[in-house]
């Protein structure tokens, strides 16, 4: 049985997908690398498993990342999971530093990660935090540390223990959402892992080139999947965090969205967002802008 399963979710990225796999050079790790073509066309060439060894390519149709993800990760045979993109590629050093930390058997592993392309910079896991190694005990972080975590689980720079994965509802993967959808996985686990390796050494390099997420969008950021959930779905994961934490974290992360909606004048989005969350009129910005927009129609 491979102790790791590099799971590659796949979509027209045909122009970088080989570097990614030529990154993957293990020689003590048993890997396996499952690549889930989510409906590309052309399809990926299947003639490209003869040039890479421990590769098996599946082809579904157009579902999203989240589904072909979930796919990957349902096949596994691997210990742990590392979900990579195509874009991605992982740091010379990569087998170097996960062996050391997986002699400890975390559940979670979390790393660096370093944008390559428009952005040139690195991201620590828990940036701005004092102690950037050694174990997370998400029991112990306040909200605001807990919202700066779910932004820095980068999934090419994460691992996780197959058995752990399989306790959550794995990636988002409804209505083919491109924004959010990994954060959804990471919530859970914040909600109920006792504790999280981490390291601020630098595990995968992320190209930013080749990104399409909200590409034919007019302006912003698609709507996050996290924020589109209703609280109750996350209930039963509460055990690091009880259920008020919980739905505080929700308010304040959709809180932040309407602002946002609001900032970028998509009102029809926004609308429809409040309409589905009605608690969000107890937000002054909200009910600032909302009485200014019946004042000003007058």
């Amino acid at each position: 049985m491979p102790k790791i399963s590099i799971i590659i979710p796949f979509y027209q990225k045909h122009q970088t997908v080989e570097r990614c796999l030529q990154s993957i050079t293990f020689s003590s790790i048993s890997y396996e690398v499952i690549i889930v073509d989510d409906g590309s066309t052309p399809p990926l060439a299947k003639n490209i498993e003869d040039k890479f060894p421990n590769l098996t390519i599946i082809r579904e149709k157009n579902s999203g990342p989240g589904a072909a993800r979930n796919k990957g990760a349902n096949i596994a045979r691997g210990e742990y999971l590392l979900f990579l993109d195509a874009d991605d590629f992982l740091h010379q050093d990569f087998e170097k530093e996960v062996s050391l930390l997986m002699d400890n058997n975390p559940e979670v592993i979390v790393g660096s990660f370093y944008y390559v392309g428009k952005k040139q910079n690195c991201q620590p896991f828990f940036d701005g935090e004092q102690v950037r190694e050694g174990i997370l005990a998400p029991a112990q972080i306040n909200l605001d540390q807990f919202r700066t975590a779910c932004n820095f689980f980068q999934p090419g720079a994460c691992m996780i223990r197959k058995d752990v994965f399989q306790k959550t509802k794995g990636y988002y993967d409804l209505k083919k959402i491109l924004f959010g959808e990994d954060i959804y996985l990471w919530f859970q686990v914040l909600l109920f892992c006792p504790q999280i390796e981490r390291t601020p050494k630098i595990l995968v390099y992320v190209d930013d080139n080749y990104s399409v997420l909200g590409v034919g969008r007019k302006s912003g950021k698609p709507i996050s999947a996290l924020a589109l959930c209703r609280d109750e779905e996350f209930e039963p994961y509460c055990i690091n965090k009880n259920p008020r934490f919980m739905r505080n974290f929700l308010f304040s992360y959709r809180k932040e969205l309407s602002n946002r909606l609001i900032y970028e004048k998509r009102y029809k989005e926004l609308l429809c967002f409040v309409w589905s969350f009605p608690q969000l009129f107890l937000s002054w910005s909200l009910l600032s802008y909302f009485v200014k927009r019946l004042i000003s129609n007058k």
